[in-house]
């Protein structure tokens, strides 16, 4: 049965396989027309690697291996990020120790979703065929150790988690819990309230089609709580989902989980997991050791100043609230011009309607 490796060993065990090596130029015989032209030894086999000759030697350059550029939404105050998918792909990076950029940012990849990656010169959207995509261009094996079985259930977990329990926190954060999901995020000021109200609205609109929306709240909070039991009655007494070592699967089960449990939302998933599925707090712990010992470094210690970041205009480097205050004294010194005075005035009219009804501006 194949072994599952990691980036880092692949290239290692390459370099190594590499520097083993000592490469010969054939001896050089008489040339004659069979050999004219031919001056390299056939049998010598370099992979992912350069030769290049001088002073009469081969020459074995390393390649380089290529980084994945990470494209996900800007860390937060209590945790590196409230999206299960990001949290489930960068936890997937490292485990298996594949080089990595993050590049924060609330760019969608081309099929609207966060995260995406570039590798190279390809771009890929949707953490599965991500984790696909670099499976397979990486060769790293992931999961080979596992049996059908044990596959078929990880699956079954995943999809749990991604196709269902995901409603369920959608509805935690964008309708039960609002206002303190806006307050953990990090970003603070009248674009991003705006921003936040419109994904809610956004938010809203998905849950129902998709369903999860019209149930009540109870039912809605039943459904995450059995999807929670199920998971903890299947992880059980092992240190990881399916056994001894972790898999894929469990990059997955951390995102999801992970993000209910670590973020400080006080949910009642949060309450459950507590009385009734305390493994999976142990389990979250175990994950977040083993793969981010630098947990608390990634997330924002205080919540930052973004006032000009987040400013809706400026104008000769002023910002919105100076300019209105200028406004209002322009206003009153000009009162013997009317014309001048009706500019003003209705300038000020404009930027109140856009205070009064934000949705509108």
């Amino acid at each position: 049965m194949m072994e599952a490796t990691t980036y880092a060993e692949k290239m290692e065990n390459l370099v190594d396989k590499e520097k083993s090596k000592t490469p010969v130029l054939a001896e050089k015989e008489p040339e004659n027309e069979a050999s004219k032209g031919s001056e390299t030894n056939d049998d010598t086999i370099i992979v992912n690697t350069d030769v290049t000759k001088q002073d009469n030697k081969d020459v074995v350059k390393e390649e380089k291996p290529l980084k994945v550029f990470l494209h996900q939404y800007p860390r937060l105050k209590s945790m590196p990020t409230l999206s299960p998918f990001c949290l489930k792909l960068e936890t997937f990076l490292r485990m298996y120790k594949i080089p990595y950029e993050n590049h924060f940012s609330y760019k969608v990849g081309k099929k609207g979703k966060v995260p995406w990656i570039e590798y190279g010169d390809e771009k890929k959207a949707d953490s599965n065929f991500i984790i696909e995509f670099l499976n397979q261009t990486l060769e790293l094996n992931v999961d080979a150790n596992l049996s059908d079985f044990q596959k078929a259930l990880g699956r079954t977990v995943k999809v749990t988690l991604e196709e269902n329990f995901y409603w369920t926190i959608i509805y935690d954060h964008y309708v039960a819990n609002f206002a303190e999901f806006r307050n953990l995020c990090a970003p603070s000021g009248l674009v991003y309230s705006i921003t936040m109200k419109m994904n809610q609205h956004k938010r809203e609109n998905s849950l129902d089609i998709q369903g999860m929306g019209r149930h009540s709240k109870e039912e809605i909070y039943s459904i995450g709580q059995e999807d929670i039991k199920a998971v903890s009655v299947l992880l059980g007494e092992k240190p990881f989902l399916l056994g001894e070592t972790p898999s894929s699967y469990d990059c997955t089960v951390f995102g999801f989980i992970g993000i209910v449990l670590l973020s400080g939302l006080d949910s009642p998933f949060v309450k459950y997991i507590h009385e009734n599925a305390n493994n999976l707090i142990k389990y979250c712990e175990r994950m977040k050791t083993s793969y981010w010992p630098d947990w608390n470094e990634n997330s924002l210690v205080e919540k930052p100043d973004t006032k000009k970041t987040f400013s809706i205009r400026k104008k000769n480097g002023k910002s919105k609230d100076e300019e209105l205050e200028e406004g209002n004294e322009t206003t009153q010194m000009s009162k013997s011009n009317n014309e001048n005075s009706q500019v003003q005035v209705s300038v000020l009219k404009e930027s109140n309607n856009a205070e009064n009804n934000p949705m509108k501006a």
